[in-house]
């Protein structure tokens, strides 16, 4: 598959997923052989997030891949550029942003191996390294909130930001503030970090705490091994003379009845995860997935006229991280609410009026 073709079918899952309601976007129906793995619950989403709201304008998948290749080299640049100019004249900030958004790994990410959430990673690392120095010349909320978002975003840009990036954005915060030495720098810039946490927090919590529930690929771990050929259909009858009637899916769910006119089998052409819940007729029935080595969710139904449900829930995790990035994404507004002078003066004379 063309790089281009694989970056698009990442960005149409992810479309999927948005029409779908299903937000955050956890699982792929279509990738693994059409036989669907919990991509995004573990690999950096922010990319596709944003090429999501290209695709929505274009309509065009090719296009949005394209400009998102384009707004993370130009992005690079610039952000390199304002940061360079703080201390060298305008040629020389311009002749560094050049040389960081030409820098050969660069160049093999974006024409050889076309990782594009790493090529984000460095927009945002760079980002982030320019709000620190912010913060640094001007101790205040609105600093402090731009470094928690670019944090945040270096941190759901690419599965190796954890790694090689943040290690550095600390060690800059460390070498800053032992410059300056005021106290009032370090409670904000461990601020931001804690606010860049929490609002990435929908991504990490899942890819720390549930990493053990896949293999490398992202195929779940139920799955000794993919099947032999692509799925030809969401549903396959194992055993029985059954019609299925009235099928539909989503992006992490489907539905259909049935009219068994003897004991079936059906196995769903989608890999077993935690919280896939099968109902018949309203009421949740057990569901196995260790019959066989791929992992397949196959359950039996009885004689007669059914209506069946599939969806994936979120595990108590998912739905914790969930709310702990709610809950940043409010302490974000209401902190940029504070941030103007008009409010907090409205704040101060109603606290006054209450006392």
């Amino acid at each position: 598959m063309r790089l281009e073709d694989l970056h698009s079918a990442r960005l149409f899952e992810m479309d999927k997923c948005i029409k779908d309601y299903q937000i955050p976007c956890r699982w792929v129906p279509d990738l693994g052989g059409s036989y669907g793995y919990p991509f995004f619950n573990f690999y950096a989403p922010l990319p596709y997030y944003f090429g999501e709201l290209t695709f929505l304008l274009s309509n065009n998948l090719a296009f949005s891949i394209r400009v998102l290749f384009i707004v993370s080299f130009f992005g690079s640049y610039l952000f390199i550029y304002i940061l360079s100019r703080k201390y060298v004249g305008n040629l020389k900030a311009i002749l560094l942003a050049l040389i960081y958004s030409f820098v050969p790994y660069y160049l093999l990410n974006f024409y050889q191996r076309g990782v594009l959430g790493e090529m984000w990673a460095l927009m945002f690392f760079a980002a982030t390294i320019y709000s620190l120095i912010r913060l640094r010349e001007d101790i205040n909320i609105r600093n402090l909130l731009l470094s928690g978002i670019f944090i945040a975003s270096l941190l759901t840009s690419s599965n190796l930001s954890q790694i090689i990036f943040v290690p550095l954005v600390l060690l800059v915060a460390a070498i800053l503030f032992f410059k300056i030495k005021k106290s009032r720098f370090l409670w904000f810039s461990l601020g931001s970090l804690f606010l860049g946490l929490l609002l990435s927090s929908f991504y990490l919590l899942p890819k720390v705490f549930e990493s053990n529930l896949i293999h490398n690929g992202y195929l779940p771990i139920y799955a000794k091994e993919s099947p032999a050929k692509q799925a030809q259909s969401r549903y396959e009858l194992l055993t029985g003379d059954t019609k299925i009637l009235d099928f539909k899916e989503g992006s992490n769910w489907m539905s259909f009845k049935t009219e068994a006119n003897s004991h079936t089998i059906i196995r769903l052409s989608q890999y077993y995860f935690p919280n896939w819940k099968v109902f018949v007729d309203g009421k949740q029935i057990p569901v196995d997935y260790k019959n066989n080595s791929t992992g397949l969710m196959t359950f039996i139904l009885g004689k007669g006229n059914h209506e069946i449900d599939a969806r994936l829930y979120d595990t108590p995790i998912r739905s914790l991280s969930n709310l702990i990035t709610l809950m940043g994404i409010g302490i974000t507004t209401v902190l940029f609410f504070i941030s103007f002078a008009r409010v907090r003066k409205w704040i101060l004379y109603y606290r006054k009026g209450i006392n």
